[in-house]
């Protein structure tokens, strides 16, 4: 995945990654944990565009009157120029032992972190909702085994 990539590791997360390294252990293939929360982290993130707010609910830095005279298009619109970065540069991978979301775009690393104080607007991250969800999804695979 070119572009910019977003590790998220299990941090704070210690009943899940618990349960993932015990999975492990045991010889299970986790690709199909993966391609469950996969899609539920890409809508959540997805979401954030409408919502204008991080993983965490803060809400994202208002757009510059500069910024604003400079756009074409969606003037009043935060991360959204044309629409790419949140219709059709995000996706996620999976293999046997992990999952990684991200953008293509170089220029998703500048508004996931900022370029200058107070410029940063996270889109990719964890939600509490994401949290639960992704313990849903776990148990569900657990139990299928």
């Amino acid at each position: 995945m070119a572009g910019v990539r977003i590790e998220i590791t299990a941090r704070g997360l210690e009943d899940v990654e618990a349960c993932l390294a015990d999975l492990q252990r045991k010889g299970r293939d986790l690709t199909p944990f993966f391609n469950g929360v996969g899609p539920a982290l890409l809508r959540s993130t997805k979401a954030r565009f409408d919502a204008r707010a991080g993983p965490d609910g803060t809400p994202w830095a208002p757009l510059s009157e500069a910024t604003k005279a400079r756009k074409r298009r969606n003037k009043e619109k935060i991360l959204v120029h044309e629409g790419e970065l949140k219709e059709s540069s995000l996706s996620f991978e999976v293999d046997r032992d992990s999952l990684k979301l991200g953008s293509d775009k170089n220029y998703a690393g500048t508004h996931q972190f900022g370029r200058a104080a107070n410029s940063a607007r996270p889109f990719i991250g964890l939600s509490d909702e994401d949290v639960s969800r992704i313990d849903e999804i776990l148990g569900n695979y657990r139990d299928s085994a």
